[in-house]
């Protein structure tokens, strides 16, 4: 059976099945496509500017020989970059927070880790934790007034 879920917006997402293994039902893994998707309108919804620096990477086709594959080579964004940058109105001139999206066991790369040590970005593995995060940022000297 398929669930679904209401994002901030309204629109319907859906989760993939549960798996059943031998000890009974495993939860669902929620795709990390999934929960940018659901921060970005959250955040939006809010009135946050969110800019994404990440692409989803979708399978095409090979005109000569037919053959699925996903496309090779780099995203062109610097190693460690975080997924998306929130910013508000409210919040001073060019004042930027960076969020790195992870599925809720995806590990985060070297260069992330040394982002999120030195306090340069926050990882959100839902939009609980990014709302929580910005507000949290809000807060501080850096995000008011």
């Amino acid at each position: 059976m398929t669930s679904f879920a209401r994002s901030a917006r309204g629109a319907q997402i859906q989760f993939p099945e549960l798996k059943h293994g031998r000890k009974g039902t495993v939860a669902p893994v929620i795709p990390e496509e999934v929960v940018q998707k659901a921060i970005i309108r959250g955040l939006e919804t809010y009135g946050y500017l969110v800019m994404v620096t990440s692409r989803i990477r979708k399978r095409s086709c090979c005109g000569n020989c037919g053959t699925w594959s996903f496309a090779a080579g780099g995203d062109g964004v610097t190693k460690g970059c975080p997924d998306l940058y929130v910013s508000h109105l409210r919040w001073p001139d060019a004042c930027w927070m960076g969020i790195e999206v992870k599925g809720e066991k995806t590990p985060l790369s070297v260069e992330q880790k040394q982002l999120r040590e030195n306090r340069r970005i926050v990882v959100a593995r839902s939009f609980e934790d990014a709302i929580a995060a910005v507000k949290a940022f809000e807060a501080s000297k850096w995000g008011g007034e």
